[in-house]
């Protein structure tokens, strides 16, 4: 790739670099579209430096207030799909508290498809993970890129004195439902009548179904960002709840895979 280089004062180069790459899990690798020329550009290219202590010693690439887009992120599969779980889990059954974690990488080098030469790969390819929430409850959680049977396989069961739900991403208009309790009389349901329900959540009680079809006609995932976009619109004037997820919860989020891969790298509990 080429950029602009400077080595020394007024000795501005358009050069041939290294083309950057990912190698931990919190990089990640932007394409520059624009960069703007600050003012210790011009110092480092007019008089070398910025005073006496800030020095153009070797090579740098200046234009560093730039505007670009992410082409890649360096996470593993503990920032990419399991934060996923993790963020549905603390919105669901809240905040987690600690966590015991381990990963594992699968493909121990990969060949960069730009220069051709063999890397070395720390970003897990594999996690699990026992939480504790701070309601006292438990859980388990795994994600891999390796499951080549499953497409988007991203579910959740939570499993409760009196029964259970269920629910999986790939057939997003059912929800699998135990009833172990009666909710009238507070007692067990006979073993002969009870068992897990598929339940179509395609009705009128659907919180969003009033907007689309009749019940029974299934929406799609691409529906799902249009409820977001709703909720966040309608929140934002005043005129619906507060709009979750927002970036308080995204920051709960990372700090919770921090922890994992902190534990992965200690094989310690880690507090949150």
């Amino acid at each position: 790739m080429k950029a602009c280089v400077l080595h020394a004062m007024h000795d501005l180069r358009y050069e041939d670099v290294p083309e950057p790459v990912i190698s931990e899990p919190k990089e990640l690798l932007v394409r520059t579209l624009v960069a703007g020329i600050c003012g210790s550009d011009m110092h480092y290219y007019d008089e070398g430096g910025i005073g006496s202590l800030i020095r153009v010693r070797e090579p740098i690439i200046i234009g560093h207030e730039g505007i670009g887009v992410v082409e890649k992120i360096g996470s593993g599969v503990t920032g990419d799909l399991l934060a996923h779980s993790i963020d549905t889990a603390e919105w669901i059954n809240g905040p987690i508290k600690k966590v015991t974690a381990y990963t594992e990488v699968f493909i121990k080098e990969r060949k960069n498809t730009d220069t051709g030469e063999m890397e070395k790969i720390t970003i897990d390819d594999a996690c699990m993970f026992l939480a504790v929430f701070e309601n006292g409850s438990i859980g388990t959680f795994e994600s891999t890129r390796y499951a080549r049977g499953r497409k988007n396989y991203s579910t959740m069961e939570i499993n409760g004195e009196k029964g259970a739900v269920a629910f999986n991403l790939e057939t997003p208009e059912y929800l699998d439902f135990f009833r172990y309790a009666d909710p009238d009389t507070g007692g067990k349901v006979e073993d002969h009548l009870t068992g897990w329900q598929k339940i179509l959540v395609t009705n009128a009680e659907h919180p969003y179904m009033g907007k689309y079809w009749v019940p029974g006609t299934t929406i799609g995932y691409e529906h799902t960002f249009i409820n977001a976009l709703a909720d966040f619109l309608l929140g934002t004037v005043g005129l619906g709840p507060k709009y979750a997820p927002d970036m308080r919860g995204a920051m709960r989020t990372q700090k919770v895979c921090d922890a994992v891969l902190k534990s992965a790298a200690s094989g310690q509990w880690v507090e949150i």
